[in-house]
């Protein structure tokens, strides 16, 4: 009456061991299928020790007539708790990777999945029988955790590329940096616009190669949407860095791209963009490059040494009546992002003046450091020094917060070119305000006097032409400077965000399009056709009695006599109803928002890997790396993951988890 067969897997089961023990390890349990062997082995297992423990269990609790119904009742009940530990393993891996921490450990006893395993255990009974159990397959080995985080960042990206393919069309941005073990790792991550239009950016993986030229590049991207079953055609835009193997105009990455579908528009970056500008101009004068290497340094010197660290902010809690903030490294290849530096080391500049002259009369410090200390002392004290570092600070004051706006995900090109716009103005009026320079100069002689830094002079020359007043000599780099930022705005940048490369008529007609004025202007038909060119999917007649509803509906309801990309992207925002009431219109909008401005997204993604792939995780697979920055990437999504539904397809994987 025990023996069950099993069709599926042609084998025979014991129902009465099935039924109290669970254990995949049981041959009795999973099905034994040794046919040479049969009877041999029934008899065997009839006469053994448990076998007939767990019969005299069963009988005593039900008989021999209701074997059927206690089985399906215990083996429900199996399943029931089993299921439930499952899930609390599920839950511990998907906290762990949603916040970026290690699974496993140097042990597996002290790793944290273990550790968060035996916290949850003092409150679930299911799991604490589980992980107690004498059972073969417990489901925590190292191969069982990366198949969890697998189908955890399959669920995530299957979100993702279900709202992307809702909304049809999308962007592509990319980016390549080196990880923590030299591996050459490319982000690649994807720009839609939702219903709502919302702009939406994702992270879809980050993929390890080890060349990084455009044609191992686009087959990485080719594949990645291939892999997610996402078309190529319906990609509407592409941006990149400034990089020849990206950017480049015959064998470059969006060449290529190109080639295959001529309506994917490159964009370069304009975040890149800016900062090569600001570096372009801050760098043309020695002065000024000698001032940010003398910061560097003294920056690295205090805070390369934690005995002169802690002599620093010692002898800096002693200044009481000096208002400072900690010491900050220039940023390496952010130009624009050492304005932070420039500040925080001018705001301590006096207490570090007086720190390096302290140094000479230390007992405890060596003759090398007093020397380099003086030597740094010597430098800072020089009015050239001081006057190039509140300068180059004045100049990135300004560039600051549009770099930072610059990178946000919901910046379309037109805020770009608005951005550049404002900045343009401010850098003009400085440039040619002589005014402006005089007073920045005397304020800064006052500043320095304030400091007893040297009198401003002028380098030696060997043959000097004519003589120029040090106040005449220092405050023209006030205009020389601007005047070097705003020819580098106006001429290599400006026209790039006012059209953008390589499609420059189309896009202009496009933004011509949507900043139409309410009167109809004598070449709207010629935009309204090279936008239905552009967008393909539009019709041209239908779209062109929308502009003309759309302006007529701005003035009359919304009294609105100017329209701009923002004003006509807040009003489609605001009310749900213009979409379905202008959809021509609606997708041209959708479309233009879907154009990425900047890569600053694949650049998210690499802060994102330098956290999980640290010196101590330094030799997890790629695909392992892949899944666990997705999850620690896209936590909003994880948190709406249903574990119920990613047990269940754990366990359809493998017939040893049917009682999952």
């Amino acid at each position: 009456s025990w023996i069950k067969y099993n069709t599926e897997t042609d084998s025979l089961v014991c129902g009465i061991c099935k039924c109290f023990l669970q254990n995949q390890g049981n041959v009795w349990v999973s099905g034994y299928a040794n046919w040479k062997k049969g009877k041999p082995g029934l008899v065997k297992h009839n006469d053994s020790k448990h076998h007939k423990e767990m019969a005299t269990l069963f009988a005593g609790e039900a008989g021999d007539e209701a074997l059927l119904e206690v089985i399906a009742i215990r083996r429900k009940k199996a399943v029931a708790t089993n299921r439930n530990a499952l899930k609390c393993i599920f839950k511990s891996i998907i906290f762990l990777t949603r916040q970026g921490l290690a699974v496993r450990g140097h042990s597996d006893t002290n790793s944290n999945m273990h550790q968060v395993l035996n916290f949850i255990e003092q409150h679930d009974p299911d799991l604490s029988a589980w992980l107690k159990s004498d059972k073969k397959y417990k489901w925590l080995s190292h191969r069982i955790q990366n198949e969890i985080i697998s189908i955890c960042s399959s669920a995530v990206a299957a979100t993702l590329i279900k709202n992307i393919k809702v909304s049809k069309f999308f962007s592509i941005i990319s980016d390549e940096t080196s990880d923590v073990s030299r591996q050459e790792q490319i982000s690649i991550c994807l720009r839609h616009v939702d219903e709502s239009f919302k702009v939406n950016e994702s992270l879809i993986g980050l993929f390890g190669t080890t060349a990084t030229d455009a044609n191992t590049i686009v087959s990485i991207i080719l594949q990645a949407l291939k892999d997610h079953r996402l078309d190529i055609q319906d990609c509407r835009g592409q941006s990149y860095d400034g990089a020849a193997n990206m950017r480049g105009k015959i064998t470059g990455v969006q060449t290529q791209i190109r080639k295959i579908n001529p309506l994917a528009t490159f964009v370069y970056c304009s975040a890149h963009q800016l900062n090569l500008v600001v570096q372009e101009a801050l760098s043309t004068h020695v002065d000024a490059v000698n001032a940010l290497s003398v910061l560097g340094a003294v920056v690295k010197f205090i805070k390369g040494s934690p005995k002169r660290l802690a002599m620093f902010k010692n002898f800096h809690l002693g200044n009481e009546d000096t208002p400072s903030c900690s010491l900050r490294p220039l940023c390496p290849t952010r130009w624009v992002l050492r304005l932070p530096a420039l500040e925080s080391f001018l705001l301590n500049y006096e207490k570090i003046l007086d720190w390096l002259q302290s140094m000479e009369s230390e007992p405890t410090i060596d003759a090398v450091t007093k020397a380099t200390a003086s030597s740094f002392l010597g430098s800072l004290e020089q009015f050239s020094t001081y006057f190039m570092l509140r300068l180059m600070e004045r100049v990135l004051i300004p560039v600051h917060p549009v770099h930072v706006r610059i990178q946000s995900r919901e910046t379309t090109m037109a805020d770009v070119q608005q951005l550049i716009n404002t900045l343009l103005n401010i850098v003009s009026d400085e440039a040619h305000s002589v005014q402006n320079a005089t007073a920045f100069y005397n304020c800064v002689v006052a500043a320095a006097r304030e400091l007893r830094i040297s009198d401003p002079v002028i380098k030696r020359s060997r043959r000097s032409l004519e003589q120029v007043s040090p106040e005449n000599y220092y405050w023209q780099f006030s205009t020389y400077f601007m005047l070097r930022l705003m020819e580098r705005v106006l001429i290599p940048v400006h026209p790039v965000y006012v059209r953008i490369q390589s499609r420059e008529t189309t896009m202009a007609d496009v933004q011509q399009l949507i900043n139409t004025p309410l009167n109809i202007v004598s070449d709207e038909a010629h935009s309204v056709q090279n936008a239905t060119a552009f967008f393909t999917n539009i019709n041209e007649k239908h779209l062109t009695l929308e502009n003309q509803y759309f302006k007529n509906y701005a003035k009359k309801q919304e009294n609105i006599n100017e329209l701009t990309v923002q004003r006509v992207v807040g009003l489609f925002r605001e009310k749900e109803t213009l979409k379905h009431s202008y959809p021509n219109l609606a997708t041209a909008i959708k479309l233009y928002l879907c154009l990425p401005s900047t890569t600053c997204e694949a650049e998210r993604s690499f802060s994102v890997l330098r956290r999980i792939k640290t010196y101590l995780r330094s030799t997890m697979s790629q695909e392992r790396l892949s899944n666990m920055c997705m999850l620690s990437t896209h936590k909003e999504v994880v948190d709406l993951l249903n574990v119920e539904d990613l047990v269940t397809e754990f366990s359809a994987r493998n017939p040893l988890r049917q009682n999952m």
